[in-house]
């Protein structure tokens, strides 16, 4: 396989295109979670430069998807592979000095490179910015503008459909969590041991039913009554995004899934998470974070503060999540 470059015609805006600034962002080298906190402030970068016309650069190599709520943003996605499957690491390769001579023919003035800018080819031709998209989006949170997810109506009727016909109704409500098994650094490692105790926590104050999504990352340690998995499943992400949506609570650790959540107004309940940029961005009374060493006890008071602070749907004769979308209309006379 040679270095090649693909162009996808968005058409986010009529053709008439010269007259507007042309840029490029770099999406090379984010993750899931990464993807959806830049939303935010693209969003703002789009409403306050409304004429921007704008390129994405997108590594086709990795697996991580580009939300729907990030990818309409842009007019353009440019999917580069590098050759033979190896990772784009310098800018001496191949395929950097292709996107370079791309992005001179498209007329781009300014390259934002979020992550790895070395990848990238200077050029006189135009501006490389290197954008730290978690200092915009801490920015934005201080004044209450926080990434955003959307999910497609079909989507959220397609998990509706499927959630009624695998949980029993016996859950009062639902618990969707996710697991990851992180393989560099044991201080970055969650325990499922941790999750197994949140759990826990979580049943003694009501019937929960507890879904496990996310690819297969390994056979989480976490097993007990009500919990039913989902993990592994060839879901594209609006779809598993679908699923959280359909939750009343999210139980995570670092991935892009838990950034996901709270993007889509679920509360979350974080696991062993270190590190600046690790907290998803949301409002403090949303979301709960456990780390490693945290007694049971801890834990037990701290889960039960959090639901009732919620007002969790527990106790009512039929689940929330069973309701139908649509209500009847009554005719007025």
């Amino acid at each position: 396989m040679s270095d090649s470059l693909e162009r996808e015609i968005i058409g986010r805006r009529p053709r008439r295109s010269r007259k507007l600034r042309r840029i490029a962002v770099s999406l090379v080298g984010m993750g899931l979670g990464d993807r959806i906190i830049f939303e935010a402030p693209l969003r703002v970068h789009c409403r306050n430069h409304p004429r921007d016309y704008i390129i994405a650069i997108v590594d086709r190599n990795t697996r991580t998807e580009i939300p729907q709520s990030l990818r309409r943003y842009f007019d353009e996605l440019w999917w580069v592979s590098a050759g033979d499957g190896r990772r784009w690491r310098s800018s001496r390769m191949a395929i950097a000095r292709r996107v370079r001579d791309a992005l001179i023919g498209a007329g781009v003035e300014e390259l934002l490179v979020p992550w790895r800018r070395k990848q990238f080819a200077p050029s006189d031709a135009y501006t490389m910015k290197p954008y730290n998209c978690f200092q915009e989006a801490e920015c934005l949170h201080e004044f209450g503008i926080h990434p955003r997810v959307r999910v497609p109506l079909s989507e959220r009727r397609w998990a509706q459909q499927f959630l009624r016909a695998n949980i029993p109704a016996r859950c009062q409500a639902l618990v969707s969590v996710h697991v990851r098994g992180v393989s560099y650094g044991l201080e970055r490692n969650l325990d499922a041991g941790l999750v197994g105790q949140v759990l826990d926590a979580l049943r003694s104050q009501g019937r929960f039913g507890f879904v496990f999504v996310g690819r297969d990352d390994g056979p989480p340690d976490v097993s007990g009554p009500d919990v039913f998995s989902f993990v592994g499943q060839p879901w594209p992400f609006e779809r598993t995004a679908a699923v959280i949506r359909q939750t009343h609570l999210f139980v995570g650790g670092e991935s892009g899934l838990i950034h996901a959540a709270v993007a889509l107004g679920v509360p979350a309940i974080g696991i062993g998470f270190v590190g600046p940029h690790a907290i998803p961005f949301t409002t403090a009374d949303r979301y709960v974070c456990f780390e490693k060493g945290e007694s049971p006890q801890t834990i037990m008071a701290e889960v039960k503060q959090f639901v009732e602070r919620l007002e969790l749907p527990l106790g009512r004769e039929r689940p929330t999540w069973r309701r139908s979308g649509r209500r009847k209309r009554v005719r007025r006379r």
